[in-house]
């Protein structure tokens, strides 16, 4: 609730100060040089995408590398028991600063991402909705996992597609049923609900042989 209240006064504060923002008619034209002076950006988007798969591997290379890493386990003690890392000395402000600092890294490579492909930056990048969205991604795909949220993106953009096709209006409806199945009889996400699948096949397997 903290993050969405903080998100609604930036964002305010971002339609206030037009000078800085461009207000609700946002950033347009914005121009970028060719990627290593190669590839153009084009309208198709080709560049675009190619160029937001390389850093989304590359995130994940360094996430990966963060999660294996003692810090990366000090981290899930922290998730599963603040107190107890205290107790047993773990500096838990400092790595928790840490975290946050490589989370908001994350987050802005993400934003530069938006702009270069989109050539425009609006009002809407410091919405709510964008927060929400983000939430409901991590939510589909599986809390606290680090692929989660690359599966719960796939997902939620599949289905919101289908939906508005379905009905452009009213298409969070399918969004928020999904997201009440998954809370309801999957705790772990997608991949939690698919863990325990291939957990019961493989038990059934065993059994037959």
């Amino acid at each position: 609730m903290v993050t969405l209240g903080v998100a609604s006064v930036i964002s305010e504060a971002a339609n206030k100060l037009s000078w800085l923002t461009g207000g609700n008619d946002g950033l347009p034209g914005l121009t970028f040089d060719p990627v290593f002076e190669i590839f153009p950006w084009s309208i198709d988007g080709r560049t675009a995408y190619l160029y937001a798969l390389a850093w989304l591997i590359l995130v994940l290379i360094v996430a990966r590398t963060v999660v294996s890493s003692s810090f990366g386990v000090a981290l899930q003690g922290i998730r599963q028991n603040e107190l107890r890392m205290r107790l047993i000395g773990a500096p838990v402000l400092g790595q928790l600063v840490v975290a946050y600092a490589l989370s908001a890294g994350i987050a802005g490579v993400a934003g530069a991402l938006y702009a270069q492909s989109n050539g425009f930056v609006g009002l809407e990048a410091l919405s709510v909705d964008q927060g929400v969205f983000g939430l409901a991604m991590i939510v589909l795909g599986g809390i606290g996992r680090l692929y989660g949220a690359i599966v719960g993106a796939a997902v939620y953009m599949v289905v919101q597609y289908a939906a508005q096709q379905w009905d452009p209006y009213y298409w969070m409806l399918a969004i928020g049923i999904m997201l009440v199945l998954v809370v309801r009889f999957s705790r772990g996400g997608i991949l939690g609900a698919l863990d325990v699948v291939w957990a019961e096949l493989t038990r059934r397997l065993e059994a037959h042989r």
